[in-house]
């Protein structure tokens, strides 16, 4: 858990990089991104700068970092984009940290990220995102378009995690032979198997899982 002296240190780099980003005369979106592999700080995404906007944020593991995080941003900011998945899990929050943090039972953390943002954001607009779908969605376009068409095609996805599962049921759904490969075996049967019990009845195509990636990737 990071302490109360590392995150003032964040929250002057947030203070710094907004600073910057409102130097250059564009709209902002801010984004507030957490994911599922747990670090041991938050840190700042790069700056992308467009011809009508820039936009920046972070990534935290913490839900007791989030309020304050907000309170530097709200107003400054045009746009919050907010990650609605709920991927920072329970967790004991410090005594002297529990008034900061929000949806809580006695000192655990339960609530997501959207939620509190919303109750607090007061003058910037804000909006959910799910990061995960906009990739499963971005790579589904490519493949659509590099490919011409999906039915028939042979994919294998190596990695069957969020992300990886998606897309194999949005490709199986497309007609597209799917090969899945996952290091943790008894998992990766399972999704397998499960995704094929949600496509359609009419779906010909099938995804099938390979414990060896060599096999799945031939």
């Amino acid at each position: 858990m990071v302490n109360r002296e590392e995150n003032k240190h964040f929250l002057k780099k947030i203070e710094a990089k907004i600073s910057f980003v409102q130097s250059l005369n564009k709209r902002v979106i801010f984004s507030i991104s957490t994911t599922a592999k747990l670090e041991d700080r938050p840190y700042l995404t790069p700056i992308r700068i467009t011809n009508d906007f820039c936009f920046t944020g972070c990534v935290i593991f913490e839900q007791s970092i989030l309020i304050p995080l907000l309170e530097k941003i709200d107003g400054l900011v045009d746009i919050i984009l907010v990650d609605t998945e709920k991927m920072i899990p329970l967790r004991i929050a410090e005594h002297n940290t529990a008034l900061e943090v929000h949806e809580t039972v006695g000192y655990l953390e339960t609530g997501n990220l959207s939620k509190i943002s919303f109750q607090n954001v007061k003058k910037s607009k804000i909006f959910e995102f799910k990061p995960n779908d906009l990739t499963v969605s971005a790579t589904w376009t490519f493949l659509s378009q590099r490919l011409h068409y999906l039915s028939g095609k042979k994919i294998t996805i190596l990695g069957a995690g969020n992300i990886g599962s998606k897309l194999a049921l949005k490709l199986v759904e497309c007609g597209a032979e799917v090969r899945l490969f996952r290091r943790d075996t008894y998992k990766g049967h399972h999704i397998s198997q499960g995704l094929n019990m949600i496509k359609p009845q009419s779906t010909i195509a099938n995804i099938q899982y390979h414990q060896n990636v060599l096999q799945a990737s031939f």
